[in-house]
């Protein structure tokens, strides 16, 4: 399991550093490493994934 810094994880992923914070603070997985955050990068997308598909799904009740 690779471990990015945060401002890695973003870069990768073409978000903000800041989404990135937001989505920590809702529940994306992270390790706090004194005053820097680490991301897991296998948990997080798998994090990100199951967030989109429950989204999609939430969509989906509310169009029927």
């Amino acid at each position: 399991m690779p471990i990015m810094s945060l401002r890695a994880f973003a870069r990768t992923n073409h978000l903000d550093p800041t989404t990135v914070r937001r989505w920590i603070a809702q529940g994306m997985p992270a390790l706090r490493d004194g005053h820097r955050w680490r991301i897991p990068a296998t948990e997080a997308e798998a994090w990100l994934a199951a967030q989109a598909q429950a989204q999609r799904a939430t969509q989906k009740e509310v169009s029927l």
